[in-house]
């Protein structure tokens, strides 16, 4: 069950000294030209991670966008980042005052849809001047898998779910719905440490 895989040496670079790590972003840099153009973000902003469509529903959208006015009246800047988002949603986000941005895949990612999505979003993050200070996800489709990429970018993690039927790796899980048992849902999902509301 083993097999080679033939790499570029554009692609790769083993690093042993300060010059190996000099060619290493060069190389990076070549190929990643965007992410060299840091676009200047406050010190204090938050990433909201959400898809909504006219058919799917803009449940996810307009909650986001009332966590986002609270924040706003905190000091923090919002952008909301999204695979897809209809143009009439993105219209509505935009007119309450928030950066909507469309991310597209990347043409060299072979991982499965969850990790390309997260890797992503790695990726965009990096080409802004600071990370945020917390990350927000409203999405059924994205679980464990993502978040733990996402975490390499040290920001704090805010899951919005209410299904209560997979993994979860985060500082915060807020669930929405008003049940009498929701402090029994999640638990066994999630880390000790992780706050539940």
């Amino acid at each position: 069950h083993t097999r080679a895989m033939i790499i570029s040496p554009v692609d790769v670079q083993d690093i042993d000294t300060f010059d190996d790590l000099k060619i290493a972003s060069l190389k990076f840099r070549q190929q990643h030209p965007v992410l060299t153009q840091r676009v200047e973000r406050s010190q204090r902003w938050v990433l909201i991670r959400v898809d909504a469509t006219n058919e799917t529903g803009s449940g996810h959208v307009m909650r986001c966008i009332a966590l986002a006015e609270a924040l706003s009246s905190q000091g923090y800047d919002v952008v909301f980042v999204s695979f897809y988002c209809s143009s009439s949603l993105r219209e509505i986000i935009e007119d309450a005052g928030f950066e909507s941005v469309i991310l597209k895949a990347f043409d060299e990612c072979n991982s499965p849809p969850m990790l390309v999505d997260a890797e992503c979003c790695v990726r965009w993050v990096m080409g802004q001047s600071s990370n945020p200070d917390w990350i927000v996800v409203d999405h059924y489709s994205l679980d464990i898998a993502w978040e733990r990429v996402i975490r390499c970018l040290g920001s704090r993690l805010l899951v919005v779910d209410d299904l209560a039927d997979r993994a979860h790796n985060c500082d915060v899980l807020l669930d929405h719905n008003m049940l009498k048992e929701h402090h029994e849902r999640y638990p066994q999902l999630v880390q000790d440490e992780t706050r539940l509301l």
